[in-house]
């Protein structure tokens, strides 16, 4: 509930109200006359209660100045927008200082478990976007203050690599993404290979940036578990919360444990579609573990919720490649089906649902293990070879360079004698 004033010229006027994903638009029309003041009360209503289904909702990458006295006001944004998990960031120009000379969007409350303010079912929390354009941009929550880097430096391309950022990060107890897919020629791969980034901020103004859901099926089909979020990036973008990340919890998790769901990858991202997903029972960022190789045939449940944005396609996906396409040309408010996906390896299955104009979701996958083995791809190794020596030539920092080099060996080592050594694969459970 809420009030508002606004002046307007005379002669018809639309108002719209809208309150995030999970309400219905209200739209009214007035006739307003010169020095005419009118009052009316409009009312939204919920199409979903997706806290009640036990999924809650976040955006990681939002940018407003917090300057310890606007948090209601700060709230009032966030929670109109229906973001329960508001993470607000500040953000360094060309050089850094942890916090200080460089930096903008101030958070004057600090960072991590000291800056959370609540509200109800909605929270705020201040975390810190590093940048260095050499190298990425990556965004870091809940750590207890900021990162270290090498001290006060003047061009954050001079170093360090991302990934001593990232070790500093989680010794501050933070969680750390690489923002806006990771860019071209930068250390996204090494990044991804190395187990130092706990997600990949791909899902942003209303499409899958820079590498893209072909690059990040590339990790996947290596045997990485690389989840995915969706973010805002506001100002910068459409609108605040146009882009987010659900998260699955059988209670309501307080901020850490959000993130910490968002590093296991129990959620799907979206721009309006609601995506239910079971494989065998399994949701998103859940395993099914096999004891021997064999041909397989898993059910794949799938309900999709969607009346603002009619979605058209319904992908089931197994390893990268789409293998049921359910097609509605005129879009469609609802989808309901179960489809058999066979593997004879381990893989991975997700599920996107996706329209026109920016109407985007996907889950992140399920992942299945057979025999106590990773999956592997050989095309998918060598694409991301080849954006890593991409990288190589384009970054001129010597000791990123050599990071990457590096890398790249233990790669190669990888794909042709199956030794993981200097790569951060992941345990496959039992």
């Amino acid at each position: 509930a809420g009030a508002f004033q606004v002046k307007v010229p005379p002669g018809k006027c639309v108002v719209e109200v809208r309150k995030g994903y999970e309400y219905a638009v209200t739209r009214r029309v007035f006739d307003v006359k010169k020095k005419e003041v009118l009052e009316a009360t409009v009312y939204v209503s919920r199409w979903v209660d997706m806290a009640k289904r036990g999924w809650y909702s976040g955006d990681t990458h939002i940018h407003f100045d917090r300057t310890g006295t606007n948090d209601d006001t700060l709230l009032s944004l966030t929670s109109a927008k229906d973001l329960r998990y508001a993470f607000i960031l500040s953000m360094n120009s060309d050089g850094y200082d942890k916090g200080e000379e460089f930096e903008s969007w101030h958070q004057a409350k600090g960072l991590g478990e000291k800056s959370i303010y609540r509200k109800g079912p909605y929270r705020i929390s201040s975390g810190q976007e590093y940048r260095a354009w050499d190298f990425g941009h990556v965004t870091i929550v809940m750590g207890d203050d900021y990162v270290p880097g090498v001290g006060r430096i003047e061009d954050a391309n001079l170093g360090p690599s991302l990934g001593v950022i990232a070790d500093q990060a989680h010794r501050l107890r933070g969680f750390i993404g690489l923002n806006h897919g990771g860019y071209h020629r930068q250390e996204a791969d090494s990044l991804a290979l190395e187990g130092k980034m706990d997600f990949l901020e791909l899902l942003q103004f209303g499409a899958y940036r820079y590498l893209g859901l072909e690059g990040w099926y590339d990790f996947l089909n290596i045997g990485t578990r690389w989840p995915i979020v969706g973010a805002s990036d506001f100002p910068y973008t459409r609108e605040l919360g146009d882009n987010i990340t659900y998260v699955y919890s059988e209670k309501e998790p307080t901020v850490r444990r959000f993130m910490e769901l968002i590093a296991r990858g129990e959620s799907f991202v979206t721009s309006g579609p609601m995506l239910f997903v079971k494989v065998n029972g399994k949701r998103p960022g859940e395993f099914i573990s096999l004891e021997k190789k064999q041909e397989t045939t898993l059910n794949v449940e799938v309900e999709v919720l969607s009346p603002r944005y009619p979605v058209r396609y319904a992908d089931v996906i197994r390893d990268g490649r789409v293998v049921t396409r359910k097609f509605a040309p005129e879009g469609r408010a609802q989808w309901n089906f179960t489809d058999r996906v066979s593997l004879d390896q381990s893989g991975w299955i997700a599920v996107r649902a996706y329209g026109d104009a920016g109407t985007e979701s996907h889950t992140n996958p399920v992942y299945v293990y057979m025999a106590g083995k990773l999956p592997f791809d050989d095309d998918a190794a060598g694409q991301i070879l080849a954006r890593l020596e991409g990288s190589i030539w384009e970054i001129p920092n010597r000791e990123v360079q050599e990071r990457l080099k590096k890398i790249k060996r233990s790669l190669e080592l990888y794909r042709h004698k199956g030794q993981s050594d200097g790569l951060a694969l992941p345990a496959v459970p039992k």
